[in-house]
């Protein structure tokens, strides 16, 4: 549904038109936004309704795994988890990236990334 907001109604690239910028990084993305803002407050007693998606979210936890996949995850768990990780250990960076970094700071005299 997003997508179809995002993407078909502003005249935005959608579904298999869409670039994949970790394979090509040359071609225009064409890449549309939609913004929605709900107030849960004009709906009904928004406790129950906070209730009712904890609810789910942990029917959805519950859930028994494909062949081959340790857990079930829900949007935004990994980007938790990679930030945390980060937070604490910092961001790994690739040989080729730390090699033109160290290379960029001595260009600049200043001191390389420990």
């Amino acid at each position: 549904m997003f997508g179809l907001l995002a993407g078909t109604l502003n005249g935005a690239a959608f579904g298999r038109d869409v670039v994949d910028h970790t394979v090509d990084s040359k071609t225009p993305s064409n890449t549309g936004q939609a913004i929605v803002a709900v107030d849960i407050a004009t709906f009904p007693d928004v406790q129950a309704f906070k209730q009712r998606v904890d609810e789910m979210w942990a029917v959805m936890k519950s859930s028994p795994t494909l062949p081959g996949v340790d857990e079930v995850r829900l949007p935004g768990e990994r980007s938790a988890q990679l930030y945390r990780e980060r937070v604490t250990h910092g961001v790994l960076l690739g040989a080729e990236l730390r090699k033109v970094l160290d290379e960029l700071a001595d260009r600049l005299g200043i001191q390389r990334l420990r």
